[in-house]
């Protein structure tokens, strides 16, 4: 995506940069906050931004510039299906997040809980806290309010994309001062719910719960058309600490947790944007999640044609055990797993009919030793998410445990 700041006091402004067509600009609310113009527009992760955009236009620009504006969210309004964003400018100067947020018809965070939710949660609670992930299915996406400034757990770091290409990793900074991006440590006090867009969350079940300081957090992002991945040895767990790994909202990412000779290891493949190009999460990061894990722990990269269940079996071969969480599609048959292996076991968060609704896969890793012995706990997640976000709920779910020394 190529972003650029735009003076949003007249959509002219918008002419002559880069290609842009007026007459082909699209309104929506990025993820961060800003009031995006898109051009050439090819994706829409939530369909009802486009109404909220469309009434926050016309409360906050008004008059003429406003009514100009409506008819280029025509397309935008009976767009239902997902395609990629070509181009876009930033509208940074009307604080279109903090006003959108602060708006009750839109934001739909909920931060108080039922009686019956709050009894919930408490068994919830006992149950992660003792090591078990099962309690997370259909709760949505956990994300940091706030980061940690030293580590729970000492751990190595690698980042292999278009951007860095590090060939045997690094240990992780202990204090959070020149921390690499794309990974967030935190804990259960330190937690909410992840959002789509500003005040519509995939759920509200982590703001209306707190783990508290004992559940520890270590979020892995996505490459840019790459993978980032992080390696912790044993030796190095806390006993009785619960340790959750996650890689967030996932919508076409391939999420890997596999553990080798006394080392747990997480990797994150997928891009940053969805620009319409040539690489793919079932081949081009398939291919990086192998070429990372080959300069993390050393071994040899396949030769020949890449997919997921090239993936797989070479993730067979490299692992006493492995989870894999992966987005397949049916018009692409080298982005379905056909056959698990003796010792990884796959899931596509895309694999049931969501009849249209939107939805977002979530894949995370609980770690818990307890005398000595280490538990390792995965949950692969396909859930679909109402237009106001707090309405979430599971459509396919898997969820995997793996003991040390059995």
């Amino acid at each position: 995506m190529n972003v650029f700041n735009a003076n949003f006091s007249s959509l002219n402004a918008l002419k002559g940069k880069d290609g842009a067509k007026l007459g082909e600009a699209h309104i929506g609310l990025h993820k961060n906050g800003d009031l995006v113009v898109y051009t050439g527009i090819d994706f829409l992760l939530h369909p009802n931004q486009v109404r909220q955009a469309k009434d926050f236009l016309a409360e906050n620009m008004g008059g003429d510039t406003a009514e100009k504006s409506f008819p280029l969210l025509a397309d935008l309004l009976v767009q239902a299906r997902r395609r990629d964003v070509s181009a876009s400018f930033v509208a940074a100067d009307i604080h279109a997040g903090d006003k959108f947020k602060n708006d009750p018809r839109f934001n739909h965070v909920v931060s108080t809980c039922t009686p019956a939710e709050a009894e919930r949660f408490d068994s919830d609670k006992r149950q992660v806290l003792d090591g078990s992930i099962r309690p997370l299915q259909g709760c949505g996406i956990v994300a940091p309010s706030s980061l940690l400034d030293t580590l729970p757990v000492k751990f190595d770091f690698i980042m292999h994309d278009k951007n860095v290409n590090m060939t045997g990793g690094s240990e992780f900074p202990l204090r959070s001062e020149g921390r690499p991006k794309g990974f967030y440590v935190y804990d259960g006090a330190h937690a909410k719910a992840d959002e789509q867009l500003p005040g519509t969350p995939y759920g509200n079940y982590f703001n209306k719960h707190a783990f508290g300081p004992d559940l520890k957090i270590i979020g892995v992002d996505n490459g840019d058309k790459g993978t980032l991945g992080i390696r912790i040895n044993f030796d190095d767990i806390p006993e009785n600490i619960p340790l959750l790994i996650n890689g967030g909202a996932l919508s076409g990412c391939t999420m890997v947790y596999g553990v080798k000779d006394g080392h747990f290891y997480a990797y994150h493949a997928g891009k940053a944007t969805r620009e319409d190009d040539s690489w793919t999460t079932c081949t081009d990061g398939a291919r990086s999640i192998m070429e990372t894990h080959a300069q993390f722990a050393g071994g040899q990269v396949p030769a020949g044609v890449f997919g997921n269940q090239v993936l797989l079996d070479f993730l067979q071969g490299s692992f006493d055990y492995a989870v894999m969480g992966y987005c397949g599609h049916d018009d692409r048959p080298d982005s379905i797993v056909k056959n698990n292996g003796s010792r990884v076991v796959s899931f596509n968060y895309n694999g049931r009919d969501a009849g249209g609704a939107v939805r977002v896969g979530n894949s995370a890793a609980l770690l818990m030793k307890k005398d000595g012995v280490l538990s390792f706990e995965t949950l692969n997640d396909d859930m679909s998410i109402g237009l106001q976000g707090g309405d979430i709920q599971s459509l396919d779910c898997r969820t995997t445990r793996w003991l040390s020394g059995r």
